[in-house]
């Protein structure tokens, strides 16, 4: 088999109607779970991901294009056809392999990326990145179990290089392959306060532009700075912001984008955000020059 390591053993062979929060008792709105109009069941594959099963030879996987990310990609609370996978290889006519796993870290992603990289070298990897207040572990048989932590248990300069450590080892192991990254919604939790409006915030004697890097940000005035701190904003907090900020202008990636409806369990989105985050990355792979093919 190739990749064996590529697989989610809980799930191997699964079929289920409901998983996780996607139910009656754990769903967040039960009036919208109940009036919900679409069927929604769970089939997963002999690699424990809720796909049809991988091609067989080595160069339809190189040819495929590989969706990465945790229960957002898997589509909890929505029918397959909804996902925005699915869209995507529907659009496309192309097969997008699914490899996503309910409750993923970033370092459980990055490490499935960072296998499929090496070994498979694809044309395209697209990733949905998560919650950054996911971690793991590794537990007496040397697995991996992925660990929630409240925001405030984790600091932010720790979520910061966590992030920025899993996102460098996908980059470097990319070599030909177009990786494109995007995010799930609110995935940046901790640093939400940076959405003020610069424009509304600045006085007449401010800079004209938000700071764009790190430097620019050490080099304001100190009054700024505590205006800035006044509002809400905090040193640090822009600091680490603005690193990830650097880091994805080297990059190919979406911004977060708006939720647009809400999947049978109240959280996750629905078919009609699947088909805009699909839409933007065919936008996106039809404008790399390498890909027009695609």
């Amino acid at each position: 088999m190739i990749l064996p390591k590529i697989s989610n053993s809980s799930k191997i062979n699964l079929r289920a109607k409901f998983s996780g929060i996607d139910s009656y008792s754990h769903c967040l709105d039960k009036k919208h779970f109940k009036s919900f109009p679409y069927e929604v069941d769970y089939h997963y594959n002999s690699r424990g991901f809720r796909d049809r099963e991988c091609p067989d030879s080595l160069d339809e996987l190189k040819q495929s294009i590989w969706c990465i990310g945790d229960s957002f990609t898997v589509g909890i609370g929505s029918a397959i056809s909804h996902t925005w996978a699915q869209k995507l290889e529907a659009k496309l006519k192309k097969r997008c392999i699914n490899v996503s796993l309910d409750g993923a870290s970033n370092f459980w992603i990055s490490r499935q990326a960072n296998a499929i990289l090496s070994y498979i070298q694809p044309q395209v990897v697209i990733i949905h990145w998560s919650y950054w207040h996911r971690t793991e572990t590794k537990n007496s048989l040397n697995e991996y179990i992925q660990n929630h932590y409240s925001l405030d248990q984790l600091d932010e300069k720790t979520l910061t290089n966590n992030f920025l450590s899993n996102f460098d080892h996908v980059e470097k192991s990319k070599n030909t392959t177009v990786v494109i990254h995007s995010f799930i919604p609110f995935w940046n939790h901790p640093l939400k306060n940076l959405s003020y409006s610069w424009e509304t915030l600045k006085g007449d004697n401010w800079p004209r532009h938000v700071p764009t890097t790190v430097n620019d940000y050490l080099h304001l005035d100190d009054y700024i700075k505590r205006e800035l701190h006044n509002f809400g904003f905090s040193e640090e907090n822009n600091i680490n912001f603005l690193k990830i900020q650097e880091k994805l202008n080297e990059s190919i990636y979406i911004p977060e984008f708006s939720v647009l409806d809400l999947a049978r369990d109240g959280h996750h989105y629905d078919i009609k955000t699947a088909n805009y985050f699909s839409n933007l990355l065919i936008d996106k792979l039809r404008s790399i020059s390498s890909l027009t093919a695609i």
